[in-house]
C-alpha cells in the first residue's frame, strides 16, 4: 500500500441493498474479484480479494477501528474493548481475555452443550417440520453463550429476548436498536454486579478474568467490562446462528454430503471448516483510513471507510484451488479461511463457536435420515451472509442410531 492522489470515485460498483446482490452475493463478489477488486459502494470501499483484505487487516497503522467496525460508521453506545481500539491498547486487553476461550478450557462444556442440542431438536423432530433459526439455532445459541458466560439460570430467558430484540432492530430502527442496546447494557451490568459480589476462576469465566485485569496498570472499572460483555453478547450469538444457518442450508441442498457425513461422522470438523469458508457470516467489518493511501490502484482518501468482505475473500482462487466447491481435502489450507476475520481483532471465540457448529450439526445428522428445504430460505442483508429464516422438513431416524459423544 503506498500513499498517492487522484480523484475520488462518486458512483457506486455495488449496491447492497440491490435484490440481485441480496439473492445471490457470491456472485457479485466474484464479479468483482475479477474486474473491480476494490469496489465502491453507497458511501465506503469493499475489498474483495484475499490479499488486499489480509493487507488492511494486519496495518492498524493506516487502518484504524476506533470509528467503528461498521461500514456505514458510527458505534451505538460508547467504544467498547476490543473491537473499538487499536494495538497496543488492544492488544493487551485481547492477552487479558484469551485464557476463558482457550480450547483446553472449551472442551469441558461439550456434554452439557450436546444435551442443549437435543433438548432443542426433540420437539423440532416430533414435528418433522421447523423453522430452523428461529427455533434452533438462535436459541441453542443462546444457551451456549450462557453456559460459556456461566449466566445463572433465570437470567437466561431475559438473555435470549434482549439478543433477540437487537438483532431483530438493528437494521430497522435505529431508536429501537439504541433502546435494545442499553437493554443488553442493563442485563451485562447485572451480571458483572454478581460476580463482583461472587467471582469465579478467572481462567475459566470471562467476567472474572475481566474484572481482575488492568490495562498500563489501571483496573478496568465496572462499566468497562460492561461494555465489554455486552460486545459478547452480540458477537457471541449472531454470528453461530448464522454460521449453524449457513450449515444447514448448504447441507439440505447437497443431500450427498450429509450422506458422507452420516456415514463418516468423524469428517464434521473437516465440514465445519469448509463451510465456514464457503459460507463465511461476516461480509463487511469495516477500518477508517488514517492517510491517503492506494489498494490494488485505487485511491482511499483519509477518513473513508473500508470494509473486509471475508465472505469474498473466502472463495478468492488465487488462494483457494476450485473456490467455489467443497472438498474434504482441504485441510492444509482451512486455517487460513478468513471466518473469524485476521489480524489484531481476529475474533477470540473461535474455539467456542466451532465446538457450536460442530455439536449442533452432528446432533442434527445423528437425530436424522435426511433433512430438506421445506420452503425457499430468507437470506440476511448487508453486512452478514446466511439465512434468516430456513424451513426444513426433518426425516428422523428410527430404531438405534449413533449418539455423537456416547
Amino acid at each position: 500500500m503506498t500513499s498517492t492522489t487522484g480523484t475520488p470515485r462518486t458512483h457506486i460498483d455495488f449496491d447492497p441493498e440491490d435484490p440481485e446482490f441480496q439473492h445471490d452475493p457470491h456472485a457479485t463478489w466474484a464479479r468483482l474479484r475479477a474486474e473491480c477488486p476494490v469496489a465502491h459502494g453507497p458511501g465506503w470501499w469493499a475489498l474483495t480479494r484475499y490479499a488486499d483484505i489480509v493487507g488492511v487487516a494486519t496495518d492498524d497503522r493506516t487502518f484504524t477501528s476506533t470509528f467503528g467496525v461498521n461500514a456505514r460508521g458510527g458505534i451505538i453506545g460508547p467504544p467498547r474493548m476490543p473491537m473499538h481500539f487499536d494495538p497496543p491498547q488492544q492488544t493487551q486487553f485481547r492477552r487479558l481475555m484469551n485464557e476463558p476461550f482457550l480450547a483446553e478450557r472449551i472442551l469441558p462444556l461439550e456434554p452439557a452443550f450436546r444435551v442443549m442440542a437435543r433438548e432443542q431438536l426433540q420437539p423440532l423432530l416430533a414435528a418433522h417440520e421447523a423453522e430452523m433459526i428461529t427455533e434452533f439455532t438462535s436459541p441453542l445459541t443462546t444457551r451456549y453463550l450462557a453456559a460459556f458466560l456461566r449466566v445463572p439460570q433465570p437470567m437466561v430467558a431475559e438473555l435470549g429476548r434482549q439478543i433477540d430484540n437487537f438483532e431483530n432492530n438493528v437494521t430497522h430502527d435505529p431508536h429501537a436498536t439504541e433502546a435494545a442496546s442499553e437493554a443488553m447494557y442493563e442485563h451485562a451490568r447485572k451480571l458483572v454486579a454478581l460476580r463482583q459480589q461472587e467471582p469465579l476462576d478467572p481462567r475459566d469465566d470471562l467476567v472474572s478474568a475481566l474484572l481482575q485485569a488492568s490495562i498500563d496498570g489501571r483496573a478496568m472499572d465496572a462499566e468497562a467490562v460492561a461494555g465489554t460483555l455486552r460486545l459478547v453478547y452480540i458477537a457471541g450469538h449472531i454470528a453461530p446462528k448464522i454460521a449453524i444457518g449457513s450449515c444447514m442450508l448448504y447441507l439440505a441442498q447437497h443431500p450427498e454430503i450429509q450422506s458422507q457425513l452420516r456415514e463418516h461422522p468423524d469428517l464434521v470438523p473437516h465440514a465445519v471448516e469448509e463451510l465456514l469458508r464457503l459460507e463465511t457470516p461476516n461480509a463487511g467489518f469495516a477500518r477508517q483510513a488514517t492517510r491517503d493511501v492506494e489498494i490494488n490502484g485505487q485511491r482511499i482518501r483519509k477518513g473513508e471507510r473500508v470494509a473486509l468482505v471475508f465472505t469474498s475473500g473466502d472463495r478468492d482462487a488465487a488462494v483457494f484451488e476450485d473456490p467455489h466447491e467443497f472438498r474434504f481435502d482441504r485441510d492444509r489450507v482451512a486455517s487460513r479461511h478468513l471466518a473469524f476475520g485476521h489480524g489484531a481483532h481476529k475474533c477470540p471465540g473461535a474455539n467456542l463457536s466451532r465446538l457450536e457448529m460442530q455439536i449442533a450439526l452432528e446432533e442434527l445428522l445423528a437425530a436424522t435420515s435426511q433433512f430438506q428445504l421445506a420452503a425457499e430460505p430468507e437470506l440476511q442483508g448487508w453486512a452478514l451472509h446466511g439465512p434468516t429464516r430456513l424451513p426444513l422438513a426433518l426425516d428422523g431416524r428410527h430404531g438405534n442410531s449413533r449418539q455423537p459423544g456416547l
